[in-house]
């Protein structure tokens, strides 16, 4: 919404910067082509400044953090692993070297091991279905009741997947 009313206010901007150009055609009237210089420097600015508000738009909402999974939160008095590596250099050597470190990851083309495209799956009578939609994985699946049970009707729903989370051996 903030866009739309920046791009209401370069408009008012550029016709109160055309005003006194305008005023003074009317009292000297020279060649059209004496003032086209003028308005398409305006219409360039206009310009300049509705991609500046566009890329300021999709530059602020990158920096809002995904609401759909979990984030890192650091608190008071908890630190990253990056902190035990100074004083604890064995342990923190062989737990990055374990599969511990990456069992739950973004879903990513690195972070998926399996074959998702048109793959399926049964469990429990219940069928799941899973693609690849760009860079972006899904499932679809029966829809569960309020229990986490499948729904009787036979509904469906779709789901992407966010995270993912197994070992060298197994994933889910």
């Amino acid at each position: 919404m903030s866009a739309l009313f920046e791009t209401i206010g370069l408009i008012l901007l550029t016709a109160l910067a055309m005003a006194p150009v305008l005023a003074a055609r009317r009292r000297n009237p020279r060649p059209v082509s004496s003032v086209i210089p003028v308005f398409a420097s305006v219409a360039a600015l206009v310009g300049i400044g509705a991609g500046w508000v566009k890329t300021r738009d999709a530059r602020s909402a990158k920096a809002t953090p995904p609401t759909n999974r979990p984030m890192e939160q650091p608190l008071e008095g908890f630190v990253t692993s990056d902190n035990c590596r100074s004083c604890h250099p064995n342990a923190y050597d062989t737990w990055h070297a374990s599969y511990h470190r990456t069992m739950t990851q973004l879903a990513s083309a690195e972070s998926i091991k399996g074959d998702f495209e048109g793959f399926e799956m049964k469990y429990e009578g219940a069928v799941f279905k899973m693609q690849r939609r760009g860079e972006e994985y899904w499932i679809d699946m029966p829809a569960l009741t309020l229990i986490g049970k499948p729904d009787p009707s036979g509904k469906r729903m779709e789901r992407k997947i966010e995270m993912v989370t197994g070992s060298h051996n197994y994933q889910v």
